[in-house]
């Protein structure tokens, strides 16, 4: 299989406390495979009575896009650190494949007849997967809070979504909060 993957980010300061991020990165995959399994008989119970092939192909693609603001300041004694942000994920992917059993004896060790089509079975097993996509998107804040490098505060809160869930439950809010 082959794969590209990369990631591009930008960062900039418009005003000394506040920082803005971004970025994207993507992951592309293709792929093919192909198992061949001969007939053996090792012991009653590690058998093979059919030689089986396997065989597939597939490709995935995704990407991540992230963005975020980050607020610093401190005032006297105390320091704050304001975090605002959102991601967004996009993954689509496509497979198919199939089986087959029966390679005739003479050939079974023969690469070129390690392919679905040697075989003698009457029904191939086939699957296939086609536009399989998932959509993630989440909404995220955190609170830094600093007393005298003494006393910590921090609280989070996220809304994430996701297509794989139902339309029922599609968002969840998820808090935290440490002292």
């Amino acid at each position: 299989g082959d794969q590209v993957l990369g990631n591009v980010f930008a960062e900039f300061k418009p005003i000394k406390q506040l920082k803005f991020h971004s970025d994207i990165g993507m992951d592309y995959v293709w792929f093919k495979f192909r198992s061949f399994t001969p007939d053996y008989v090792f012991h009653p119970s590690a058998t093979n009575l059919t030689n089986d092939i396997v065989q597939g192909f597939g490709f995935s693609q995704s990407y991540q896009l992230e963005n975020y603001l980050n607020y610093t300041a401190s005032l006297n004694e105390h320091d704050f650190d304001v975090l605002v942000g959102t991601s967004y994920r996009h993954t689509l992917g496509e497979q198919a494949g199939g089986s087959s059993q029966f390679i005739p004896q003479e050939v079974q060790f023969n690469e070129n007849f390690q392919i679905l089509d040697a075989g003698q079975d009457t029904i191939d097993l086939a699957y296939g997967s086609i536009n399989v996509e998932y959509k993630s998107i989440s909404y995220y804040a955190r609170l830094l809070y600093d007393f005298q490098d003494k006393y910590l505060f921090s609280a989070t809160v996220r809304r994430d979504g996701s297509s794989n869930f139902g339309s029922e439950n599609r968002f969840g809010i998820f808090p935290s909060f440490s002292a």
